[in-house]
């Protein structure tokens, strides 16, 4: 669409110039503000990022509190394999063996701030701690730095369950329909109680008469 618009509307003798950019992957490496005719593309894609993930992380940290240790290490693997794939560009028929190193399937340093950069992007609300920026040295597969994400980063033992607006709204009416309940059953016992009250006043009064 860019190039048609050059060819068929430009009047002018401009140079032009056609890029295919993942600018997904290229703000990741570099910061847009530092150079001013991209800081509104950088501005674009941020709001529609924080969108887009805000309720998918929010899911995500959910369901690895929810899970047991060992589903836990099953569900943050997958991911990070996932993302293994985005930065390395590795299609999803090849297994990934998950004690090789990355650099050794062909991570370079730049791949790695890359993979270190989402990582932080998709989690870092939840994580105690930043990501030191020798992870894929200290960690340089994804066994380990599954590990070293649930044991240290993560820390989700110390996290709760966050129930959604519609949940505790629907809780919160249940115990005010239970307290009410309660407050009636109340009243009608009293009542019941002083019935029976006032029937056995009259069949006193009446054996006195």
């Amino acid at each position: 669409l860019a190039l048609e618009k050059i060819l068929f509307e430009t009047t002018n003798q401009s140079q032009y110039v056609v890029l295919d950019v993942s600018w997904q992957r290229y703000f990741s490496q570099f910061h847009g503000a530092t150079q001013p005719i991209l800081t509104e593309i950088a501005l674009s894609l941020s709001k529609s990022n924080k969108l887009s993930k805000a309720n998918i992380n929010n899911e995500f940290i959910q369901s690895l509190i929810v899970a047991n240790s060992e589903n836990r290490y099953e569900i943050l693997s997958k991911y990070l394999e996932t993302e293994v794939r985005a930065v390395m560009g590795i299609n999803t028929e090849v297994i990934i063996d998950r004690v090789a190193g990355l650099s050794s399937m062909g991570m370079d340093s730049l791949m790695a701030v890359e993979f270190r950069n989402r990582i932080t992007s998709s989690l870092g609300e939840a994580f105690s701690k930043a990501l030191p920026a020798t992870l894929m040295f200290n960690y340089p597969n994804i066994d380990a730095l599954t590990r070293y994400l649930l044991e240290d980063v993560l820390a989700l033992e110390n996290k709760t369950i966050k129930k959604d607006r519609g949940e505790e709204e629907k809780l919160e009416l249940e115990k005010i329909m239970t307290d009410a309940k309660s407050v009636k059953d109340d009243v009608v016992e009293q009542e019941l109680w002083n019935e029976i009250l006032k029937a056995k006043k009259n069949l006193m009064d009446d054996s006195d008469a």
